[in-house]
């Protein structure tokens, strides 16, 4: 329907022109193709993973994802009970709304329209307010999800999906369940709020200290102050609320738990974001992660007493596929960069170095360089010689 009233099939034109729909301009014709192939993912994703589920749960389903097929194997089964049954069919995506044939492509007769992509500005939640934020929060549970969120860097609905098997409060460490392992563990009608973001590396990297005994301290406090055990369920976090307790939180509206954050920021005095544009800019739970990223590549504490990992070693503690990924969060600050210029400038200034010698005065680094290399090849080498002469006594 594209082409709208200027199509071919005559069924299709009368169909159009009773509908009024018009040709698509190449503007508009973006949005719909990008909206409908992310529909038809999202609906064959979650067919998938609903079919999959029923088949370890021993459904005799078919391997061919046909709708009809789907039903009658869930129908016959002798597992579940009439009303589960039912509970299936109305709920789950199992057979799905429309069969995938293929992304949708544009007509030939639509030019296509390129569009620079506006970089968007991410802003790490400041260091210094940490502590204020963690401090004023309503509720363990929150303080934990925050501190997760900041000193373990996972996205914040993958951090809500997280489950008590998912932790070792022993050995210190916590894993991201996988998109498969979430799916196994919530009911079909929670199915649609499972994130579909998908991290490359399962466990976390939590900060150094303090952070990390922060952390451990907060599951501590939440696990014997508010954590109901024996629920039906696995996740770590839950509601609070009488009427939802002990209920899982990933089923939680985003705006309330950005609410909460937001609340905390304003208890706490914390100062709202600079953005010239926008004055009323505010704090979201994305510059937790921001934080844990700007931290990594600018503040790590390295052996050599340099600070900041390398921009491949950050992008494996966050979990990104691709480094371009990386590179829009792990920027480099302008402090640190103005630093590494003053000291340039204040060695240079030392050794009288002037534009007319300051190539000769590089060279010279260099080499200092190499025979501080050899000079450690050279030492390794006679302690390998010492070494033989003392074995053959």
């Amino acid at each position: 329907m594209a082409k709208g009233d200027k199509i071919d099939n005559p069924y299709l034109k009368q169909l159009a022109q009773e509908l009024h729909i018009t040709r698509h301009s190449a503007n508009s014709y973006n949005s719909a193709q990008a909206a409908l192939n992310h529909f038809y993912t999202l609906n064959q994703r979650r067919a998938t993973a609903a079919r999959n589920r029923l088949k370890r749960k021993g459904f005799n389903l078919p391997d061919v994802d046909d709708y009809e097929d789907m039903i009658i194997g869930v129908t016959e089964s002798k597992l579940i009970n009439e009303s589960q049954k039912k509970s299936i069919r109305q709920t789950s995506m199992l057979g799905g709304v429309i069969r995938w044939h293929g992304e949708i492509k544009r007509p030939k007769s639509i030019p296509s329209i390129s569009k620079k992509k506006k970089k968007r500005a991410i802003l790490p939640f400041p260091l210094k307010d940490i502590s204020k934020l963690l401090q004023n929060a309503n509720s363990y549970r929150d303080r934990l999800l925050w501190s997760i969120l900041a000193f373990g860097g996972p996205r914040p609905s993958e951090a809500l999906q997280i489950r008590r098997s998912d932790i070792d409060p022993i050995n210190k460490t916590i894993d991201i369940p996988t998109e498969e392992e979430v799916q196994e563990s919530v009911e079909f009608a929670d199915e649609e709020k499972v994130s579909d973001k998908a991290r490359n590396k399962p466990d976390l990297w939590i900060l150094h200290e303090p952070f990390k005994s922060e952390l451990w301290k907060n599951y501590r406090l939440y696990m014997r102050e508010e954590y109901v055990p024996l629920q039906g369920h696995d996740f770590l976090f839950q509601y609070n609320k009488p009427e939802k307790r002990g209920q899982p939180y990933y089923t939680v509206d985003e705006n309330s738990v950005l609410d909460n954050f937001r609340a905390a920021i304003k208890r706490a005095g914390i100062e709202p974001p600079p953005n010239k544009k926008n004055k009323n800019k505010e704090w979201d739970l994305y510059s937790l992660r921001h934080f844990y990223v700007d931290y990594l590549k600018n503040d790590f504490p390295n052996e050599d007493g340099t600070k900041g990992l390398s921009l491949e070693d950050t992008q494996y503690c966050v979990g990104h596929d691709s480094v371009e990924s990386t590179k829009v969060y792990a920027r480099e600050r302008e402090e640190n960069i103005k630093m590494r210029f003053l000291y340039a400038d204040a060695i240079l200034h030392q050794d009288e170095v002037t534009i007319d010698n300051i190539a000769g005065y590089v060279a010279n680094e260099y080499r200092k360089m190499a025979d501080k290399i050899d000079d450690g090849r050279a030492e390794n080498k006679n302690k390998k010689i010492e070494h033989k002469e003392v074995d053959s006594v």
